[in-house]
């Protein structure tokens, strides 16, 4: 089977230059969380990275958001599958790679700091977050497209700062993902919303998948028929 680091079609990267992160490491703002690498796969076949202790210099967290995939680390394999999450510690030996039938789609990101443990304790696990009424995923994808845009627009001292506040807070919604969820909750009043609205929701969340009718009638909890 062959094994491909990158080069899928779609994809999207950025790698930070050295010097930029040296910078980053000497503010005190960058200190506590910088991004050293950013990208998304689509449909990556084949997909396919080992690092040993020395290689695995920063925290990388792997979000899927369609198809499967897995993750060795600590001689522990893991499978990932669409809507989960996990993060990799620095300075631990560690394998990833796409399912052959079933290959992920991932948003990925690079980063360390004095912050960057905090954030990623308790994520060396695959992680669930389901797309449900007030999931706010679409929320936390255009969130990540802040924060690439950010670094995409050139290497500015201030647009990494950028970044990394955006950085704080897109991994802040995972580390505190019901905390997350009830805001967004309260403030837009998903709580009393109706069958019909939350099959739109439900809809904006899918909308890369295949959704059928009885799919969005088990998310409002009718029968098919009634729906």
């Amino acid at each position: 089977m062959p094994r491909i680091k990158e080069g899928f079609k779609g994809e999207r990267a950025i790698v930070l230059p050295t010097f930029l992160i040296e910078e980053l490491k000497q503010d005190p703002l960058g200190r506590e969380l910088y991004i050293t690498d950013i990208g998304y796969y689509p449909h990556a076949c084949f997909h396919y990275r080992k690092r040993d202790t020395e290689e695995a210099t920063e925290f990388i967290l792997i979000y899927c958001m369609e198809g499967e995939g897995w993750f060795e680390l600590d001689k522990h394999r893991y499978a990932v599958t669409a809507n989960q999450f996990f993060i990799l510690p620095e300075h631990q030996a560690h394998a990833y790679g796409s399912n052959e039938k079933n290959p992920w789609t991932i948003y990925w990101i690079h980063f360390n700091g004095t912050k960057a443990a905090f954030f990623s304790a308790g994520f060396d696990r695959p992680k669930n977050i389901t797309p449900q009424e007030d999931s706010r995923i679409k929320e936390r994808l255009v969130l990540f497209e802040e924060i690439y845009s950010s670094i995409s627009s050139g290497y500015s001292k201030n647009y990494m700062l950028y970044a990394t506040t955006s950085l704080f807070h897109f991994l802040g919604s995972m580390k505190f993902i019901g905390e997350y969820r009830d805001c967004g909750s309260m403030r837009n009043g998903c709580r009393s919303k109706d069958v019909v609205q939350i099959a739109i929701h439900f809809m904006q969340e899918n909308l890369s998948k295949t959704i059928r009718l009885a799919d969005i009638a088990a998310e409002v909890n009718l029968s098919v028929s009634y729906f």
